[in-house]
């Protein structure tokens, strides 16, 4: 397995990852949105006397509000780190697909110095076949297609 293969898997693997914590995310936005609506429109009590399961006499305000408090800071540290999550593989898969893209650009270079380097072996064959045999044809033919194929196996010879 060449390097670009293990990259585009890796990529794969991390795109992969990446959406399942955007819907892990937007799952948690859309619980916190239904929380909001739900105290909006009053669905959920705010006053500590209309308690679920707890009377209001058992609680004390100050415990509410602690507990409230200490709600909000886990469900702001949880989004904050779902979000530093989510920058954290979004930058890992620029920075892959960065890596990827150099990759292919450098194969891209070898492969169009292969092809020039071709090239420029079956000029020299062809210019030494009709030039320094005095031969000389004004068309391709069939004959010149076969001398061109035969340069081309000769590419390591010296002409």
């Amino acid at each position: 397995m060449n390097i670009s293969q293990k990259k585009k898997k890796q990529v794969k693997y991390l795109q992969d990852h990446l959406n399942g914590m955007r819907a892990l995310m937007q799952d948690k936005e859309s619980i916190i949105e239904n929380l909001v609506m739900r105290f909006d429109l009053q669905i959920l009590p705010q006053d500590t006397s209309v308690g679920d399961n707890i009377p209001s006499d058992k609680l004390e305000d100050k415990e509410m509000r602690r507990k409230a408090e200490a709600l909000a800071q886990r469900t702001i540290l949880e989004n904050f780190e779902l979000r530093v999550l989510l920058f954290t593989l979004f930058v890992c898969v620029i920075i892959v697909l960065f890596e990827l893209v150099n990759e292919l650009r450098d194969e891209n270079f070898q492969l169009r110095n292969e092809i020039y380097d071709l090239i420029f072996v079956i000029e020299k064959c062809l210019f030494y076949y009709f030039f320094k045999k005095k031969k000389k044809y004004k068309t391709y033919n069939s004959k010149t297609k076969s001398i061109a194929k035969h340069c081309i196996s000769a590419k390591y010879r010296k002409i």
